[in-house]
């Protein structure tokens, strides 16, 4: 799958997130099953074991070499992550509030950073393609962060 037609599937999925919220459109079936608590443990496991799959090419880069798994893998991260609104969405149809809003909101700027062209910062310079990657892995690190924190207060005040 080249990069271009990940980059427009994952701007679109961001784009139908986006106007889905913003105009409050509803999705009724969806929204029947993300009121069962069942449905939003199971889907918050699926969430956050994809958001963990995620974090693959990271490990598999602090090898050294690491070459062609790494190359392979890269494309298998694009593609997933591409996908990343739809497996939000599936757990959860709005931004939530406190620190869940945090969340939401550094989820779906570190998925845009993602989506970036980074041949177009590399362009800019070592440092931009530096920053952007720190920012990009910062994110990730919130993410599964307050992930788990949301873990632990869904089953703590069970």
């Amino acid at each position: 799958m080249s990069d271009r037609i990940t980059k427009i599937i994952g701007y679109g999925l961001l784009l139908a997130f986006i106007a889905q919220y913003a105009l409050s459109i509803p999705v009724p079936f969806l929204h029947e099953l993300q009121v069962q608590e069942e449905y939003r443990r199971w889907s918050g496991l699926f969430l956050i074991l994809y958001i963990l799959f995620q974090w693959l090419l990271t490990l598999v880069r602090l090898r050294k070499p690491h070459g062609k798994a790494s190359d392979r893998l890269l494309s298998i991260h694009k593609w997933s992550g591409a996908l990343m609104p739809l497996a939000f969405y599936v757990h959860a149809h709005n931004l939530g509030f406190g620190y869940l809003m945090i969340l939401a909101i550094t989820f779906f700027f570190t998925f845009f950073l993602g989506l970036l062209n980074t041949n177009v910062i590399r362009a800019w310079g070592q440092n931009a393609f530096r920053l952007w990657y720190v920012i990009h892995i910062l994110g990730t690190v919130v993410i599964t962060v307050l992930s788990f924190l949301h873990i632990w207060v869904v089953f703590y005040y069970k």
